[in-house]
């Protein structure tokens, strides 16, 4: 899913003419290669993500004109201004203060430069992630209603507000979908198995797990009757510093 909606940044980005890009929550490094296919060939690429363990993979693929660095998107270790292009593809909603990670990628960003924001889209759109946290809802109850849902940025006049507060302009905004991809209730159902998010809820409750999963099948098969198929949605935030 995140690689898909990736491809959606490109056209935005306009990196025919840029020189230094900065990519945050890279995990693995799925998004480099796809930024190289479309940068000048002396362009460089900084890519950094929190976990030391992803930044490991992404140093294991020895990709070209491409630094690493283990950091938080809120205290990147780059001196002001440096950067011309800065992309944050699935992470703003997931950072504990989303105002703090947008200073920051205003401090690094030179004036001129471009950022590009990806967040979880509509849930109504989105039914790859929003039947998963409507099963988790029904089965956890009021202890996961609790918690700040990922879509909690999806409202993009609202992000771009957001945005424009610490000093960027120019806010303009898009929606991106794209299949999650299997057809079929027991494929679509393994997909939700395959993913950390239920991995984390078995750590913590065998039984919450098992009804989750089951929970999911039933919401699966109704959408097979009605011939659909899990899809992805995510809205896309792109400003000018």
């Amino acid at each position: 899913m995140s690689t898909s909606l990736y491809q959606c940044l490109i056209p935005a980005l306009n990196l025919s003419n840029a020189h230094k890009v900065c990519e945050v929550a890279c995990g693995t490094g799925n998004g480099v290669p796809i930024l190289l296919n479309h940068l000048p060939s002396d362009a460089e690429i900084w890519a950094s993500d929190i976990s030391d363990e992803m930044i490991a993979k992404v140093n294991q693929r020895q990709l070209p004109r491409t630094h690493t660095a283990q950091a938080s998107n809120d205290a990147l270790p780059y001196e002001d201004n440096f950067f011309d292009r800065y992309v944050a593809n699935l992470s703003l909603m997931l950072v504990p203060d989303a105002s703090a990670m947008l200073r920051e990628a205003y401090r690094v960003l030179a004036p001129g430069g471009t950022a590009i924001f990806s967040v979880w889209g509509r849930e109504e759109n989105s039914t790859a992630l929003g039947y998963f946290e409507q099963a988790c809802r029904e089965v956890i109850g009021e202890n996961f209603a609790k918690k700040r849902s990922n879509f909690y940025l999806n409202n993009a006049h609202e992000t771009m507000r957001m945005a424009t507060e610490v000093g960027f302009q120019n806010p303009h905004y898009f929606y991106a979908a794209s299949p999650m991809g299997p057809i079929g209730i027991e494929e679509s159902v393994q997909c939700y198995l395959d993913t950390p998010h239920l991995a984390g809820i078995k750590k913590q409750s065998e039984e919450n797990y098992n009804r989750i999963v089951e929970r999911l099948r039933e919401i699966v098969t109704e959408m097979d009757r009605r011939n659909e198929i899990l899809m992805f949605e995510g809205v896309v935030i792109v400003v000018n510093k």
